[in-house]
């Protein structure tokens, strides 16, 4: 804006108030954020500022988290797992996407997700379908992981089925690649269709998608839905190349947030009781919430900053290097379809990939479409 030399003080000051006035309606009324080295118009609805958090640039913000000079016991886990995908037998190709698709059962009884489960193999006849139960699950974890210890320690002592299914998938995926899937999650296109085959064909080694993308909720917000964050990258579905680094870095990190869980509770009857941890705890140390800690983290590194604004109202999936190859970002229509948030779209939305009917629900009436 220009303004013309004033003699009169007072009259300068009116103003140059007047101009401020007008720079904070419209900055009000035009929601910007960074995507790449353009600025892309977000809304243009008109939000309460108190009301209004910024699209964050990235930090790990889970309170199990330690800084370089404190990560000792994750960079001792990682360490440990670089050399076990040296020392196993048999040990797969690194750079391909195996035809496997890894799903988790208390037991093999368990008929309630039979439906969901089919949806796979009538999907993709030509991968291998692996049910996992608990027995068999305690059996993968001491045999494979028998030379990290620390971590077969933490996996045999936690009695909550779905704080060892957080961890197990990670595992499973590390040494064998393929695609993890929740046992609730239908199918709903072939794994190939997910993305082009020229991105099939990539330097990439994990495929995720986003799950919740709502980046201005509000504190109260939150809190009524349930929500431990406004954004968060799917864990209920993975595909990954065997040993993949983000894997590997979530392992590690899982492994030793465990342990200093542990260590806050203090309890002196073994390593956990049921009792002492919560939903949230789960979240952050094996859960959601780490799992798009790790993924951000590995795709900021070549950047000073990486903000949610690059996953912000996706249209198409997305390639983001990372210090070794590359992670493939899906919109949240891909996995997210069918709730009533982040623009997911639904059910029948043509990019569907799979649909979780308990994705982000806060247990609260009519929540999905």
């Amino acid at each position: 804006m220009f303004l013309p030399t004033l003699r009169s003080g007072k009259r300068r000051t009116q103003l140059l108030v007047l101009a401020a006035l007008a720079a904070t309606i419209t900055a009000v009324f035009t929601l910007r954020s960074m995507r790449g080295d353009g600025v892309t118009l977000v809304s243009s609805t008109v939000y309460d500022r108190r009301e209004v958090s910024p699209i964050p640039s990235f930090h790990v913000v889970s309170a199990f988290h330690r800084d370089e000079g404190e990560a000792g016991l994750e960079n001792y886990i990682d360490t440990k797992l670089i050399a076990l995908k040296h020392d196993l037998p048999n040990a797969p190709d690194s750079k391909s996407w195996p035809r496997k698709i890894f799903q988790v059962l208390r037991t093999r009884k368990d008929t309630r997700y039979a439906e969901p489960m089919k949806t796979w193999l009538i999907a993709n006849p030509d991968y291998e379908q692996i049910i996992i139960d608990a027995a068999s699950a305690e059996t993968f974890v001491k045999t494979t992981f028998k030379s990290v210890p620390e971590l077969v320690q933490i996996y045999l002592s936690i009695p909550d089925p779905v704080f060892k299914a957080d961890i197990l998938r990670y595992l499973l995926l590390y040494v064998h690649g393929g695609v993890y899937a929740d046992a609730n999650v239908y199918c709903r296109k072939p794994i190939a269709d997910w993305i082009p085959s020229s991105l099939w064909g990539s330097d990439s080694d994990v495929v995720v998608g986003v799950a919740a993308d709502e980046p201005y909720l509000s504190t109260q917000t939150l809190r009524d839905w349930g929500w431990h964050r406004p954004y968060e990258i799917a864990q209920f579905v993975i595909a990954a190349k065997p040993f993949a680094r983000p894997i590997r870095v979530a392992i590690a990190r899982a492994v030793a947030y465990a342990i200093r869980l542990r260590q806050r509770q203090q309890s002196s009857r073994g390593f956990f009781k049921l009792s002492s941890y919560v939903a949230r705890d789960i979240y952050e140390v094996s859960g959601p919430g780490m799992w798009t800690d790790v993924l951000i983290d590995a795709m900021s590194y070549r950047r000073a900053e990486l903000s949610w604004s690059h996953f912000h109202e996706m249209a198409e999936p997305i390639r983001v290097p990372t210090e070794t190859s590359a992670v493939i970002v899906l919109p949240v229509s891909y996995f997210g379809n069918g709730q009533k948030h982040s623009g997911a779209g639904d059910y029948k939305v043509p990019e569907s990939c799979v649909t979780n009917f308990q994705a982000m629900s806060p247990k609260r009436n009519n929540w999905f479409l």
